[in-house]
């Protein structure tokens, strides 16, 4: 693509850059650049010369990929309304085990460009590195602040600001792990606030990050510290109304805050119902006198289907604190090894209409990797385009606009990575269900989720192998597939091997015991496969710390196939006359007894719950 006249940006290195992923930009055709008035973009194609008319250089790179999608092939005039969305966000979370690589977040940001996003949050916990702090992050394969500048140094050439979010009240598991940090901590992972060792701390973590990012804007957290004052606080200072602790805090930190020229927001619910702190239960109640700082930027996260009315009513009662309010919703990739993009998208297009009749223009797409980090950071590719387009175009856009250029996979085809989760025939991708994780690693022997497991499964995932195999030779995204044909490929054997099992065992039918013993080896060939597929994902994309957590989970899923499979032999062999764990009859998981609910929308994605009901912790 020629530049024809770049006097009024600079691209040069930017399209160099989003070559590596879009061919699009290497195209034969003369390029031209000009700026548009205030209420007005838009792009056209004439005479092999594309015409770009744009109130920034962001909206270029979007403008870019809409062309791309057009095609080339006859010429063309588009005219694009007001922009519903002012700044658009994606936060990666880089905490959950998982930190991606900086090729990762490079190539990230590539994508983010031409998807027309304004900015990139790093959610960091501990994995940044602080001088003379040699324990914070410690072993957690952390960001330091030479590879943070660089990062950001990276999204400048696509106009994109990079925005770091910490923690400074509460989820700091990691750090409390240390003995040299207890101290700090009041109850679990929230720290002990009003002692002046904290704030020596969180000052070194804004000084530290103050020091790697352009922009000023950081997320200081301080969400879903549910326990706060009821630890070490309590026995010191005695009984104090929780919001008077937040208070007296969040004071504090935003004085660190003002020290270092930094730009606060934090997510707001601990102010709202469902944290049960300000007031509880009720949207109706009545707020208390509330004083939110001007300058702190509160962000209502919110990740459930809810209906309109309550939408409107929550964002209107952020309004009465604050007029400065922004919107986080949820791409659904933090529950297993595959997202839910239908849930995701469906729960943005609402949010995103809400937000624009109550004037709230500053939208983040959260990517959580609870649990492990384990779903790729780009199988949420079809939530992520839906958001950049509704910024442009607004929630009701068509959710397969512009997609296939970004993958070179069709929408239709790229929403099967959602079906890993499928349960029973009539299952609705808007279910919350991340059965899938639970089918793994549900035990051979104790079946605490035999009950919920339909007549039908092993044959519905027997069709998703199908499907996701035919995508496993993409050469953008294929790995992606590789791994959940993997996956669905095991759980076609592994889904009901208990059931099959306990049934044999009961039945004392020695020709399916024999057979299932048989099937383990399979399942274990076919467990070994998926772990390697799983590995080269996670290396292609990630750092490796956090991976043994994969390796044990993986590891003792393996250690239990043998041990069931040695109970079968022992069994048929004469040498044991009963299997202790299989004489046990499994109870219905919702708790009716012998009458086995089916779930479609279990959601239930702890490794820790899943494998025993035991003492794991």
């Amino acid at each position: 693509m020629k530049l024809v006249n770049n006097t009024i940006y600079s691209l040069n290195q930017s399209f160099g850059e989003l070559e590596k992923d879009f061919p699009f930009l290497m195209s034969d055709i003369n390029l031209i650049i000009s700026s548009a008035s205030q209420n007005s973009i838009q792009f056209s194609l004439d005479s092999h010369t594309l015409s770009i008319h744009c109130l920034s250089r962001k909206d270029i790179y979007y403008l870019l990929h809409a062309a791309d999608a057009r095609g080339l092939d006859k010429s063309y005039q588009i005219d694009f309304p007001d922009r519903k969305i002012s700044n658009l966000s994606f936060m990666v979370d880089c905490s959950r085990n998982n930190v991606p690589k900086l090729e990762t977040i490079y190539r990230l940001i590539r994508y983010l460009s031409y998807m027309g996003y304004d900015a990139l949050k790093l959610y960091l916990e501990d994995t940044y590195t602080i001088k003379d702090e040699p324990y914070f992050g410690y072993l957690r394969n952390g960001y330091t602040p030479q590879e943070l500048r660089s990062i950001d140094q990276y999204a400048e050439i696509f106009d994109i600001s990079v925005i770091p979010c910490i923690q400074t009240l509460a989820h700091l598991t990691a750090v409390n792990r240390w003995c040299v940090y207890n101290k700090l901590f009041d109850f679990d992972d929230i720290l002990f606030v009003g002692e002046p060792e904290v704030y020596i701390l969180i000052e070194k973590m804004v000084q530290t990050l103050s020091s790697c990012f352009r922009s000023h804007e950081i997320n200081i957290g301080m969400d879903e510290a549910y326990f706060l004052g009821r630890g070490k606080y309590l026995d010191k200072n005695g009984y104090k109304p929780r919001y008077e602790i937040l208070s007296k805090h969040l004071d504090k930190v935003l004085q660190i805050c003002k020290k270092y020229n930094r730009d606060p927001e934090m997510w707001s619910d601990m102010f709202f119902s469902y944290s049960q702190f300000a007031y509880q239960d009720s949207l109706d109640t009545k707020l208390p006198e509330l004083k939110i700082p001007s300058n702190l930027k509160l962000v209502y996260w919110d990740y459930e289907l809810r209906d309109e009315e309550y939408i409107d009513k929550i964002l209107q009662l952020h309004k009465k604190m604050t007029d400065n309010i922004a919107y986080a919703g949820g791409a659904w990739k933090w529950m297993g090894f595959a997202p839910n993009n239908a849930l995701s998208i469906e729960e943005l297009r609402r949010y995103i209409n809400r937000c624009q009749l109550n004037n709230v223009s500053e939208i983040t797409i959260t990517g959580w990797g609870d649990n492990g980090g384990e779903c790729s950071i780009f199988s949420i590719l079809p939530t992520l385009n839906y958001a950049g387009n509704a910024k442009y175009l607004g929630g009701d856009v068509d959710p397969s606009k512009s997609f296939k250029c970004l993958t070179d996979i069709s929408f239709k085809d790229f929403m099967k990575i959602d079906n890993v989760n499928q349960i029973g025939t009539n299952w609705s991708a808007l279910n919350r269900n991340y059965m899938s994780s639970t089918f793994l690693y549900n035990d051979p022997l104790l079946g605490i989720y035999d009950s919920t497991v339909r007549a039908d499964q092993s044959d519905i995932y027997k069709d998703v192998t199908d499907n996701l195999e035919k995508l496993c030779a993409n050469k953008k995204f294929g790995y992606i597939f590789t791994t959940l044909t993997s996956l669905c490929s095991l759980l076609t054997n592994k889904c009901d091997l208990g059931l099959r099992l306990r049934k044999a065992y009961k039945e004392i039918n020695l020709i399916d015991l024999k057979k299932i013993d048989l099937e383990i080896d399979t399942i274990k060939i076919k467990l070994t496969q998926f772990y390697e597929d799983f590995s080269s994902q996670w290396h292609f994309e990630s750092r490796p710390n956090g991976f043994d957590i994969q390796d044990l989970r993986i590891g003792g899923l393996s250690m239990r196939l043998d041990h069931a499979q040695k109970l079968i032999k022992d069994l048929l062999s004469g040498k044991i006359d009963k299997i202790d764990e299989l004489e046990e009859t499994i109870k219905d998981f919702y708790g009716k007894d012998d009458d086995w609910e089916k779930p479609d929308d279990l959601c239930e994605s702890s490794y820790r719950k899943i494998v025993s009901v035991n003492i794991n912790k």
